[in-house]
């Protein structure tokens, strides 16, 4: 969690821009003055860091919400319900078992990879302990712990629970296609895969939609959360670059990250992002980091706090 510059002179740098390269390694610079730079960090695709906490400088995008006692985001309203998701993903010591036992099925799933070291926890969509596995998620082993009392669920506060919306989440298939560059991603615009996460195309034996309290990001909210001036285009551009795009959802820190959505490419593929942003289908069976979401219900009003990193919006159940 400590970085390590190599600095002149006898002043620690306060701040630093954090970006990637193409293998998706953190690169820092930082001096004690802030930023000298051709240009800002944002212009060059990175995030300015506060190397006192650690912590990332308030974006100005007010969207943070008090959730849990931890920072979340507002993803956006649907269906007339607030639909938030947690800022980072869980943390790696959160859960500690490499198996989960549903208690709703009494289905036995590897769910954790030991990541001794590691900020976020990585967790196996799905992978029963007999090692099969497909891309169902209303019998994945990620479903089972993020909606159980004996998982993730038991870990939120009482009084934040009764703020939880019972929700339709949607499973369509995203189609991935090959791009220009030779490289695969998901093509359309990010109404076209909004769309299809609702349509009924899905792998034999798979659900169109699945109802409960705690699902994952759809692609579509990705998209959406890159400019506004990209919603218009193909997407496979965003889809494949999301780090360098000012997308306010993309986490470099997490080396893979799991989507809601099952892929066209087959039936044991589920959609992800990468540590550089690029958004493609991956077999259920690998590991990836978990950023819950959830829909508020519409009894939940905000009693003070104005969206900001450093005073996000507090909630009460009216």
């Amino acid at each position: 969690n400590d970085y390590n510059l190599s600095v002149e002179g006898t002043t620690c740098p306060t701040t630093a821009c954090a970006m990637t390269n193409e293998s998706g390694i953190a690169i820092i610079n930082g001096n004690s003055d802030g930023f000298k730079l051709a240009a800002s960090c944002a212009e060059m695709g990175g995030t300015e860091l506060s190397l006192k906490t650690n912590e990332v400088h308030d974006s100005g995008l007010r969207n943070y919400i008090l959730f849990n006692d931890e920072l979340w985001r507002i993803v956006g309203i649907f269906d007339g319900e607030v639909k938030i998701v947690k800022d980072i993903p869980l943390p790696n010591d959160i859960y500690n078992q490499p198996t989960y036992t549903s208690t709703e099925t009494s289905l036995e799933y590897n769910l954790k990879y030991e990541s001794p070291g590691t900020k976020y926890g990585y967790y196996i969509y799905k992978q029963l302990t007999d090692n099969s596995y497909n891309n169902d998620w209303t019998t994945s082993g990620v479903k089972a712990y993020l909606n159980e009392e004996s998982g993730y669920y038991g870990t939120i506060k009482e009084g934040y629970k009764n703020l939880i919306s019972n929700t339709t989440y949607y499973l369509g298939n995203i189609e991935i296609g090959e791009n220009s560059d030779g490289s695969w991603s998901i093509q359309g615009t990010a109404s076209e895969v909004y769309n299809q996460e609702r349509s009924s195309n899905i792998w034999e034996g798979n659900q169109v939609s699945w109802t409960g309290k705690i699902g994952l990001l759809y692609p579509s909210d990705y998209g959406y959360a890159s400019n506004t001036s990209n919603w218009n285009s193909d997407m496979s551009l965003y889809y494949s670059n999301g780090g360098s795009l000012n997308n306010w959802l993309f986490n470099t820190e997490a080396y893979f990250s799991w989507f809601l959505s099952p892929s066209s490419i087959g039936s044991d593929a589920v959609l992800h992002w990468d540590g550089i942003g690029t958004v493609n289908g991956s077999t259920a069976r690998y590991d990836g980091s978990l950023r819950p979401t959830l829909n508020l219900k519409s009894t939940a009003i905000v009693t003070s706090g104005d969206g900001s990193y450093n005073n996000p919006y507090v909630l009460i159940e009216s």
